[in-house]
């Protein structure tokens, strides 16, 4: 039989050689054309220009109005555009668009930096504001976060701006709970109903709940009824006391304030402060949350802490408030030792009224408080 393939003609043999030596060479040319154009990619990809900070950090004053510029540097002229983004941190929790702002402005937490090609340098501009507000040196960490276009992040990547404060605030007032001389930590009795909400009165030889402001800032106490229990008619720790076992002193003077198993909500309200003239004013007040067993886990959803300030205008400025949290979870790691709590009303309001609200129900729920000041920077000192 005839096979009905041909393996080899040797009058093509001459012919079939030339074409496998032609397409042999064509295609040796076109891998090598090919590795060289992966050996540009890649040589593209390795050479990239690096952008890094110029310098580590630099310092500016809150009162600088045209703020600051922050050098970068590439490591060699960029070859085409790319842009590199920037991102930051504060410890002190400034806010972008509240304690300063940049340029180019930053879209949802990054600053956008466009580059051209052959550009060797760039920069952003950090504007602080000018808040009149006592809130000493703060800090601004800024970090080369990505880069795209040619362009990669260098070696040094994070840059520190202190923003110095300007503001010198004078304190103007304080309370101590050192005016009204108070007897050793013995029961408060409420003669009033439980189930009605009335303002509490200073009873004898109990410890006194109220103040008219002999040398301090006064303040007045209350009941309400939040849990249809007993509230303070069973005999409670509340009111000025002296230095107890639990906290084992106070921050100013040997006295200072205690509310403790309320059973539904106590409210010390201060005496409204004027503070017409001051472009901000500055409060802090000292805290002892108590936990009994120290295991940070004594409060439940329904003890509530809140401390605020209510200014003239119906606005209200929480310094704490566990009302919508839990406590246990607010206060972790500030259990059993005294805490500075502080706020600021940067604003020129007429007068404000400091208020403080606990509302537990056992024993063991215990809250000490002293040392409350207020200060701010007058219009007449800048």
């Amino acid at each position: 039989m005839k096979n009905n393939f041909t393996f080899f003609n040797q009058k093509m043999a001459p012919y079939r050689l030339f074409m496998w030596i032609s397409i042999g060479l064509f295609t040796t040319s076109m891998m090598s054309c090919s590795d060289s154009d992966d050996d540009d990619d890649d040589d593209t990809n390795s050479n990239t220009v690096q952008v890094d900070f110029y310098g580590e950090s630099s310092t500016i004053s809150e009162a600088d109005a045209e703020g600051v510029s922050i050098p970068l540097i590439f490591t060699d002229a960029t070859t085409r555009p790319g842009s590199y983004q920037i991102t930051w941190e504060s410890s002190e929790g400034m806010e972008y668009g509240k304690d300063f702002t940049t340029m180019p402005e930053a879209n949802d937490g990054v600053i956008n930096v466009d580059v051209e090609s052959e550009q060797e340098e760039a920069s952003i501009q950090i504007i602080p504001t000018d808040n009149y507000v006592d809130e000493g040196d703060r800090t601004i960490t800024f970090f080369i976060h990505s880069a795209t276009g040619g362009l990669s992040i260098g070696t040094a990547s994070e840059f520190t701006l202190t923003v110095e404060n300007d503001d010198e605030a004078t304190q103007f007032s304080k309370v101590s709970f050192e005016d009204i001389e108070t007897t050793i930590s013995v029961l408060y009795y409420d003669s009033g109903l439980a189930t009605v909400d009335h303002p509490l009165m200073n009873n004898a030889n109990q410890p006194p709940v109220n103040s008219e402001g002999l040398n301090e800032l006064g303040y007045h106490a209350s009941y309400f009824n939040t849990r249809d229990m007993e509230g303070l008619t069973d005999g409670d720790y509340v009111g000025i006391v002296k230095a107890t076992v639990v906290n084992g002193g106070y921050p100013d003077g040997s006295q200072g304030y205690e509310m403790s198993d309320t059973d539904g909500k106590m409210r010390l309200t201060f005496d409204e402060l004027d503070i017409e003239g001051y472009l901000s004013t500055n409060i802090s007040i000292d805290v002892y949350l108590h936990d009994e067993n120290g295991t940070g886990l004594q409060y439940d959803d329904e003890d509530i802490l809140r401390i605020f300030v209510k200014l003239d205008d119906g606005e209200e400025i929480d310094i704490i408030n566990s009302k919508g949290s839990n406590l246990n979870d607010l206060f972790a790691g500030n259990f059993d030792k005294w805490t500075t709590l502080k706020a600021s009303v940067p604003r020129e309001a007429e007068s404000l009224t400091l208020y403080v609200e606990f509302d537990v129900d056992t024993r063991f729920d215990i809250l000490y408080f002293d040392n409350i000041k207020f200060s701010g920077v007058h219009q007449d000192e800048i």
